[in-house]
């Protein structure tokens, strides 16, 4: 069977995933900012992390964390706000456009080589869609990374 994580499940809870979170229902409680996970490396299939990296305090920090806990060849489920929602969303540390996932993931910049060379993603699809969620988040960045090891 394939191990499926829903990190931040909040009120999203799966049947037959590990549904990690600090409050409501869930199979595992820890704080997303607290890394390591208590997860083994390389033994995850999947994880959906929807509407999470904004509010966590390093997004890049915690990519780094599911590309150690993934498998090779498993999927990252990314989807965040698009654009400035931290001038009205007070909860909300980082702002996300498209440029950010290919920056990070297949940018050249020299300051970003050594973490590009031990955590590799491939960006499978990126859309930018409408949400159907508060004002805040009219429109979401959907992210599927795919781990390269």
């Amino acid at each position: 069977m394939k191990k499926r994580i829903n990190l931040g499940s909040g009120t999203d809870y799966k049947k037959d995933w590990i549904n990690v979170d600090l409050e409501g229902k869930r199979d595992l409680t820890h704080d997303l900012n607290e890394i390591p996970y208590p997860i083994d490396p390389d033994s995850v299939d999947y994880i959906k992390i929807h509407h999470v990296l904004e509010y966590l305090d390093s997004p890049v920090r915690v990519l780094e964390e599911l590309h150690r806990i993934c498998k090779k060849g498993a999927i990252v489920d990314v989807e965040v706000p698009y654009g400035v929602t931290t001038t009205y969303n007070p909860w909300h540390k980082h702002d996300f456009i498209p440029k950010w996932f290919e920056t990070l993931i297949e940018g050249t910049s020299e300051s970003m080589k050594d973490w590009r060379e031990r955590v590799k993603f491939r960006i499978k699809s990126m859309k930018v869609k409408r949400g159907d969620h508060a004002f805040w988040r009219k429109y979401e960045i959907r992210v599927l990374l795919e781990v390269v090891k």
